[in-house]
Order: C-alpha cells, then sequence, then structure tokens
C-alpha cells in the first residue's frame, strides 16, 4: 500500500483555496484528503466524540432517530455508530463524500441532497435530533431559513437540533458570497431559532484543532413547536447564560 505523504501547514493552505473555489470534494481522492485534513488540524474526530457524548447524555438508554445533514466522509457518523447510535439517515451535497461514508458504515441510510432545500420525503415530527457540521458557510441566506423551518417541522416536539458554529466559518462564508451571507454569528442564529420555537438550552464553546485552530460555539437546541418571543436584549442575555468552556483534548487509543 502506497504510503501517505505527510500533511504540513501547506496542505492545509492548498485545502482553503480548493474549498473557496468548490474543488474540494468533487472526487473520492479529494474527499478522503478533506478526511485527513478535518482530523488533523480541526480535530474533528474529538468534535466527534462531543457529539456522540452529547447525544447519549440527552437520550439515555434510548437510540435516537439521526438526521445527520452535510455528513460529508463520515467522521462524525462513525463516531455515533462507534458509541452505539446506529439509527442514522446521514446526506450530504456530495455523492463522492458519501461513497467514502459508505465504505466505512455501508448499513448506513444515505441521500444526496441539498440541506439549503427542503428535504423530500420526510414526514413531520420524524427526528429525535438533527445536525450539521461545517455546512454553515455552504448556505445561502435563504437556505439558513430553510434549513431552520426543515428542523423545526421534522423534529419531534422537545426534540434536538445540534448546530456547531465553528468561529473559522465566518470569513468563509463572507468569502464565499459576501455580506449576503448566511447568519454566522451564534447570537443572530439564535434569533432565527427562536421565530422557529427553537431554544438554546446549552452553548458551550469548545476549543479544538491544532494550535486552536477551531474554536466552536456548540448550540444545542430543543424544539418548542412554539415561536419564542424575545427582544434583541433578552435573547442575547439568555444565550450568555447557557455559555461556559470546553476544550476537547485527544481521544484515548
Amino acid at each position: 500500500m502506497k504510503k501517505e505523504k505527510k500533511l504540513t501547514w501547506f496542505s492545509l493552505v492548498k485545502w482553503t483555496f480548493s474549498d473557496r473555489n468548490d474543488e474540494t470534494y468533487n472526487s473520492e481522492g479529494k474527499s478522503r484528503f478533506y478526511d485527513r485534513i478535518a482530523r488533523d488540524f480541526f480535530h474533528r474526530d474529538r468534535l466527534a466524540q462531543f457529539i456522540s457524548d452529547t447525544i447519549i447524555s440527552l437520550f439515555s438508554k434510548q437510540n435516537p432517530y439521526i438526521c445527520e445533514r452535510a455528513a460529508g466522509s463520515g467522521i462524525i457518523t462513525e463516531s455515533l455508530y462507534g458509541n452505539g447510535l446506529d439509527n442514522i439517515r446521514s446526506s450530504d451535497l456530495s455523492e463522492s463524500q458519501l461513497l467514502v461514508l459508505q465504505e466505512k458504515l455501508p448499513k448506513i441510510k444515505v441521500a444526496v441532497e441539498n440541506f439549503n432545500e427542503l428535504m423530500p420525503n420526510v414526514g413531520d415530527d420524524s427526528f429525535d435530533v438533527i445536525f450539521q457540521v461545517g455546512a454553515t458557510r455552504f448556505m445561502t441566506k435563504q437556505g439558513q431559513i430553510n434549513y431552520i423551518e426543515e428542523a423545526a417541522r421534522t423534529l419531534k416536539k422537545n426534540a434536538y437540533l445540534l448546530w456547531p458554529v465553528m468561529w473559522a466559518e465566518i470569513p468563509l462564508a463572507w468569502a464565499r458570497v459576501g455580506w449576503n451571507s448566511p447568519r454566522t454569528f451564534s447570537f443572530r442564529i439564535a434569533r432565527l431559532l427562536e421565530k422557529n420555537g427553537l431554544e438554546i438550552i446549552k452553548a458551550p464553546i469548545l476549543f479544538h484543532g491544532r494550535m486552536f485552530l477551531l474554536t466552536t460555539t456548540f448550540l444545542i437546541i430543543q424544539n418548542k413547536k412554539q415561536p419564542i418571543k424575545r427582544n434583541i436584549f433578552s435573547s442575547l442575555f439568555h444565550l450568555v447564560s447557557k455559555l461556559d468552556f470546553k476544550y476537547l483534548r485527544a481521544l484515548k487509543k
């Protein structure tokens, strides 16, 4: 087997430009390269374990029905599956990413779909958990609204939406679509959530990635099924009251 080249900071720069030009995920080889970048530089495996632990803590001994949008090459899916959470519907924009995912986990249900649009053939009150990781920068302004409205529709009452707001995605989103970008700050996303009956119940700030390359405000959101009436100030106070800080340590091997 051919030995893989060691990743360097130049590898990250190369990936960043490729991502900016939408050339990152259009082949299986590039999808595998992103898989390595995400693990090595962004410590995505640590974030994956945090997501698995969060879902397990929310549902105790149950095996919830999970909707994973923007699943990519399956780093998060692997962690869920390895922790006994195997009732998963995974989707992504990129067919090549999903091919990599299915090589790892052939039993997982997958669907090629645009997360900016409505979910086809998915009924109301279907899921216990919905989440995406790293997809905010690919959302259009209307697509983000669609994503939130679909979450409110397809989640059961009191079920959960998990939204990792990665600080590094803010400039990437602006670079893609300019000032007409989706909402990328936690407070502004929170305002959209509240209009759709989705309330933030926890918001830990996570430090991870090589040299703290990524910082993520991880919004844990519950579907109340009724619009939440807050003004700008009470909404901000509510978000701040839910913040705490965590460093995601390396996983034990």
